[in-house]
């Protein structure tokens, strides 16, 4: 990196490495919801891959019960991980929103 092109003087010229990051007028560039949905839509669809990791996992089990050579264990690990994961954060969410819930009732 050319230190000429970066630093002049007292002022240090920055570069915007990602589009969502602030440029020198505070404006940022693509928001992180770039889909235009609403937060109950985003938190719709969001439930709905949790929901589908399960079905996954589901039906990975019944093939692996009724065609043992279809499905390897791998793979059912693997989808079993993906799915208590996805839940186990979906948990967290939910209980984080119902504690601020709570404590914004508390507040009267």
């Amino acid at each position: 990196m050319d230190v000429k092109n970066v630093a002049l003087g007292d002022q240090i010229v920055l570069k915007r490495t990602s589009a969502r990051h602030m440029d020198s007028r505070g404006v940022t560039g693509n928001p992180v919801n770039s889909e235009g949905m609403s937060f109950s839509d985003m938190l719709i669809s969001r439930l709905d891959r949790v929901n589908d990791g399960q079905t996954k996992v589901n039906e990975l089990y019944e093939a692996m019960m009724t065609d043992p050579d279809s499905v390897t264990s791998d793979q059912l690990t693997i989808a079993m991980a993906e799915a208590e994961m996805a839940l186990g954060l979906t948990k967290a969410v939910v209980d984080k929103a119902v504690s601020a819930y709570k404590e914004i009732i508390n507040l009267r």
